[in-house]
């Protein structure tokens, strides 16, 4: 059986070459091999020069391992060989750092039926060099040539080149060059090529690296060490990896140790690297930390979980890093502010539709959910187990295609009203006998409103005659007064609520099986509201004042005292927050009763930024509702399961052809089944299908801003406003002050309500079902 499984180099290939005598045959292995070098100052060469041998039935090896530093040649060249039916292999595993030239060069070969590979492995931080593989002068090639580049660093500075020369007949195999987990690539200028390699991978083993599998170079402690070192080579079971879409990787395996004591706490957060072994070949399936160690008492085996730790990996990690690597929205009117770094990162997720994963190299990788055009991966019926393929389609319940976003945006306005309050005694009043008011007799009038004041003055009893009566004298007339005038203000705060409505739709869907409604809502506090500076807005204190009236002199009261000007000791009330700058004034509903209008104050987060921040707010609830509608759709799950493919991952996009059934869709999971008692290797992968049910649609961008701030207007009065007097009864002795009050429909909140519409475009998956 044939199992695509990309990036693959052959295994094997072995042809027969002519038979010239077997005195030219090379039959040995010729190999240079370099082990856990730091630093190398000198260059590694492997030269085979002018073979006379017409066959090579052996191979020709030369790895480099565990290279922190290399700058200079690493070198292995062939010349002017007739025959060649057996691997020639050069491999770099390991290299931290290479600014040197890694090259494997061949001439003159007249007949190669063998694979040509040059392999680097295991992360390479950072390649400056180039990488090259040259055949120059080929007469026939009946094996593959390959270039592989595995587990490339996040910055590959140097170019990757494959070249052939004057290929003199006709080839028969193809040529493949293939990158794997590029990140990035300087300049741009090369991307990944095809990932089309595929093998016959019928003998396999399980090599496991625990202690410094993430390549921290830190060594075991002496009881780790001994512990792992009886832990090797006793794998017994099972062993699972599963990796499921936006989840840790996890890794569970059982271990038959050697006799004796283990410090099975040891094991704890250890690093792990699981390796899949075919032939030379050695591909990672997992890499993360041992999770949790457990011991079997009754079978005598070590049970341990692994994990790649996605869900730490962003501890500490700065909220603008993460916004760096997720993309997405992101709005504190929506999420929470105080959220962990983990939560952040799945707050932004929610926006996309897309899924956040650590690849086997435990880097972050954002991936669409849209299935790519070219699969990844084509899985043809003869590498798929029979009666393995299973279908789950999306149930009518889980079927989203309508979503109205209700937003709410809330606010608070402050408001205050401002009257004048005038009044003066008929003086004919007075000298006809009327008392005029004490200073407390009105002070009195004008504080039992409960109002604020300001600029209080209060007139005198004047001197001398009226009309030729004469008036009082000055001690009693300094304790009377004639006429107010003054300025009361009142405040409060209305909370001021803007409904925001937006309706989220495919119409392409909704032809086909009808409306399918889903909602979600979102409360947006402003957060100016919560500005100290007016949080005790309609607070009053009283301040005690040493009133005097109006153009008031100095007296003597009894004759030969010192002259003093008399005073009233008045708890006057005033509010505490001056008003804002920028506060403005509504168009006044009775120029009689209130002629200056209310004036207000928003404390609208909007006024600063023009709203951006709330167009964010916006956008965001509308970017979690198309992920909800997009995610609803792709609930269709295709299952089958295969020999083992160790370089398939959630990044992939794959292909299934059977008999009665075709599917093309993103991988939303894969299961690695390996059974050491029974010697089988499986992969078991999910793909999500996403179906549009109909189709025309077509994307439609969209940045939306939030609604413009309504007018601020105040709603009618039901009835009028009373008017603001002052009025005195001599009498009695009685004064009165009255004063406008507030409205209920002035106090309410008020509403207003927009609304907006968006279309979006929903991936139709290729789903082919057959009878």
């Amino acid at each position: 059986m044939t199992l695509p499984v990309g990036g693959v180099t052959g295994i094997g290939g072995v042809a027969a070459g002519p038979d010239v005598g077997e005195r030219y045959a090379l039959t040995a292995v010729l190999e240079q091999a370099v082990f856990s070098v730091y630093g190398l100052g000198t260059g590694i060469t492997q030269a085979v020069v002018d073979i006379d041998a017409y066959d090579v039935f052996c191979v020709i090896d030369q790895p480099v391992f565990e290279r922190f530093g290399l700058s200079v040649a690493v070198e292995q060249t062939l010349l002017d060989v007739y025959g060649m039916t057996a691997p020639l292999r050069f491999e770099v595993l390991a290299v931290a750092g290479n600014s040197a030239p890694i090259q494997q060069v061949q001439f003159s070969i007249s007949l190669l039926a063998a694979p040509l590979q040059q392999s680097i492995f295991f992360k390479p931080y950072r390649r400056a060099a180039w990488l090259t593989q040259q055949i120059a002068d080929v007469y026939g090639i009946a094996a593959p040539i390959t270039l592989v580049v595995d587990d490339l660093p996040f910055d590959l500075a140097a170019q990757v080149e494959l070249t052939v020369y004057e290929v003199l007949t006709a080839m028969d195999v193809p040529i493949r060059h293939t990158v794997f987990d590029a990140q990035a690539v300087g300049g741009g200028a090369f991307v990944a090529q095809a990932m089309s390699a595929s093998a016959d991978i019928t003998a396999w083993a399980v090599l496991v690296n625990i202690g410094n599998a993430a390549g921290d170079g830190e060594p075991l402690n002496a009881g780790t060490g001994a512990v792992m070192g009886a832990l090797l080579g006793r794998l017994t079971g099972q062993m699972t990896v599963d990796a499921e879409e936006g989840a840790a990787r996890i890794a569970e395996f059982s271990v038959l140790p050697e006799p004796g004591p283990i410090n099975i706490n040891a094991l704890t957060g250890l690093p792990i690297t699981i390796y899949l072994v075919a032939g030379t070949t050695h591909l990672p399936i997992f890499q993360g930390i041992l999770d949790i160690p457990g011991w079997d008492p009754v079978q005598g085996v070590l049970q341990l979980s692994c994990t790649d730790n996605l869900q730490n990996r962003f501890d500490g990690i700065k909220r603008k890093d993460i916004a760096k690597i997720i993309g997405g929205f992101w709005s504190e009117y929506v999420f929470d502010k105080k959220a962990d770094e983990w939560q952040y990162l799945q707050d932004r997720l929610s926006t996309l539709p897309a899924s956040y994963d650590l690849d086997l190299n435990l880097q972050g990788v954002v991936t669409p959910w849209r299935a790519k055009t070219a699969p990844d991966f084509t899985f043809r019926p003869d590498a798929v187990l029979e009666n393995s393929i299973r279908i789950d389609m999306a149930s009518a319940r889980q079927l989203v295609n309508t979503i109205d976003v209700k937003m709410q945006y809330r606010y608070e306005r402050l408001m205050q009203r401002d009257v004048g309050i005038f009044w003066e005694m008929d003086m004919h009043e007075l000298v006809a006998g009327g008392a005029a008011p004490s200073v407390e007799t009105v002070f009195q009038a004008v504080d039992g409103t409960g109002w604020a004041c300001y600029g209080l003055e209060m007139l005198p009893v004047p001197t001398g005659a009226f009309e030729g009566v004469g008036l009082l004298g000055d001690v009693p007339r300094y304790s009377l007064t004639v006429g107010l005038h003054c300025a009361l203000a009142q405040r409060w705060t209305q909370t001021v609520t803007e409904d925001w409505s937006v309706t989220v739709d495919a119409p392409d869907s909704i032809q086909v099986i009808g409306k399918r409604k889903g909602s979600t809502t979102a409360n947006f506090d402003s957060n100016a509201d919560k500005d100290p500076r007016y949080t005790h807005w309609d607070r009053i204190t009283e301040r005690e004042t040493k009133f005097t009236l109006a153009g008031q002199g100095t007296i003597s009261p009894i004759a030969g005292d010192t002259s003093f000007i008399p005073y009233h000791p008045l708890n006057i009330k005033q509010y505490t927050v001056a008003t804002p700058d920028g506060a403005k004034r509504l168009p006044s509903q009775d120029v009689l009763a209130n002629p200056r209008g209310d004036l207000y104050y928003d404390l609208d987060d909007g006024v600063a930024d023009n709203r951006a921040g709330l167009s964010n707010g916006y956008m965001t609830g509308i970017a979690r509702a198309q992920r909800d509608i997009l995610s609803s759709h792709r609930q269709t799950t295709l299952s089958f399961t295969g020999l083992i493919a160790p370089l398939l991952d959630r990044t992939h996009t794959v292909r299934m052809l059977s008999a009665r059934l075709t599917a093309k869709g993103k991988v939303r999971r894969v299961t690695h089944n390996l059974d050491f008692d029974a010697g089988s290797a499986l992969t078991e992968v999910a793909i999500a299908v996403s179906k549009a049910y109909g189709v025309g649609m077509v994307d439609t961008p969209y940045d939306l801003q939030a609604p413009a701030k309504p007018a601020v207007v105040q709603p009618p009065l039901k009835y009028p406003m009373e008017r603001p007097s002052a009025s005195y009864d001599s009498s009695t002795g009685e004064f009165m002050v009255t004063v406008p009050g507030v409205a209920q429909e002035h106090i309410d909140a008020t509403h207003s309500a927009p609304a907006d519409h968006v279309s979006i475009f929903i991936p139709d998956d290729e789903l082919l079902l057959e009878a």
